[in-house]
């Protein structure tokens, strides 16, 4: 299995939706959408092509989309390096950066 690291604001951006899913959701309900994140990062890191090209946000950027959430995400040399994952209503290029 490839390796892939989260970029800072990605940490955080994964705390708040964990923390916003337990307050409307309950705890259960967070736990499998951490565990749906994590399945998605891991089919990222063994196949970075799948998400599609969003390089008018960014030199090599890509995105792939997992119920309301968009994943944001760079191959670098040596790992999948996830930029951001942010809700489908938010302005991406507003908060990507």
């Amino acid at each position: 299995m490839a390796e892939y690291r989260f970029s800072r604001r990605a940490a955080v951006d994964l705390e708040a939706i964990a923390d916003y899913t337990i307050k409307r959701h309950g705890i259960e309900q967070s736990r499998c959408y951490r565990d749906e994140l994590g399945a998605c990062f891991d089919r990222l890191a063994d196949n970075p092509r799948l998400g599609r090209r969003a390089e008018h946000l960014g030199a090599g950027l890509r995105r792939y989309e997992h119920r309301s959430h968009i994943i944001f995400y760079q191959q670098t040399g040596t790992h999948l390096q996830i930029v951001r994952v942010l809700h489908y209503r938010m302005e991406a290029p507003r908060h990507l950066w």
